[in-house]
């Protein structure tokens, strides 16, 4: 069974008064075919956007918005995002 001797690591943070951060990581070991591997997510909200990160995404952005749409709008320093991350990492057994 891959889910014996499983472990849950939880975490949680606000880096800011409004940037919140958190994760979760899931271990799996001693598995039938996993000896040892590990998932991780993480989740930020409420990041707000430095002048040249949001001129980066400005600056890969088409110069037309497409036909029918109202172009989403500029990306301005201040902005507001969300990101997330997972890792998957999993060694079998040989």
């Amino acid at each position: 069974n891959d889910n014996d001797n499983d472990n849950d690591n939880k975490s949680s943070s606000t880096t800011s008064t409004t940037t919140q951060s958190g994760g979760i990581t899931r271990v799996l070991q001693k598995g039938t075919v996993i000896e040892k591997g590990a998932c991780s997510f993480t989740l930020l909200r409420g990041g707000k956007l430095t002048a040249d990160r949001a001129a980066a995404i400005q600056g890969r952005q088409p110069q037309q918005p497409p036909p029918g749409t109202d172009g989403g709008g500029s990306i301005r320093e201040g902005d507001e995002y969300a990101a997330a991350a997972l890792s998957i990492v999993l060694h079998s057994r040989s």
